[in-house]
């Protein structure tokens, strides 16, 4: 199945940036509304790009019991989603943009989405079931782990684009 995903296709990268832009546009900005209207605001620990245990702590306690409810439920339903939208809009986007040399930068998406999933499932066990520093300490490593898996493979998507372009304007 990845394989297919991994082929370049022009209709699955327009695709795949139409949901990305979508989801920047729409879904992400509805999830922050619920948790606002919960707790008064929006911070969430995945989007710090690093915290500690003591952090994780503080924005916990700015939570009310209905705002953790809510918090939990959207790593297990929102936070389920997002993360494949940006898989499929990375993937299908290097894709196109990849040779034989570099093609094993496709897989690292993948590595950043489930470092993304493990950090929201200690960070929904620290909310929610075991609050300690071990799964705090492993929450913050996770996080820190995947936005530099993400920044970096944005980096990447962005010299990769420069190079096509570059390559198309000379020719």
């Amino acid at each position: 199945m990845l394989e297919r995903l991994y082929k370049p296709s022009k209709i699955k990268a327009s695709i795949s940036i139409f949901m990305f832009v979508a989801a920047i546009l729409i879904l992400l900005p509805q999830m922050s509304g619920v948790l606002e209207s919960l707790n008064g605001h929006n911070i969430t620990p995945d989007s710090d790009f690093f915290y500690n245990a003591g952090r994780l702590h503080e924005i916990k306690m700015t939570y009310s019991q209905e705002g953790i409810n809510a918090y939990v439920w959207t790593r297990f339903s929102y936070d389920l989603v997002w993360p494949l939208i940006y898989l499929f809009f990375m993937v299908a986007t290097l894709a196109l943009m990849l040779d034989e040399k570099t093609k094993f930068i496709r897989y690292l998406p993948l590595i950043a989405v489930n470092f993304d999933l493990l950090e929201n499932i200690t960070c929904s066990l620290y909310f929610k079931v075991v609050e300690n520093q071990f799964v705090a300490s492993l929450a913050s490593i996770f996080s820190a782990v995947k936005w530099v898996m993400i920044i970096g493979i944005l980096l990447i998507q962005i010299t990769l684009f420069i190079r096509v372009l570059y390559k198309r304007i000379s020719q």
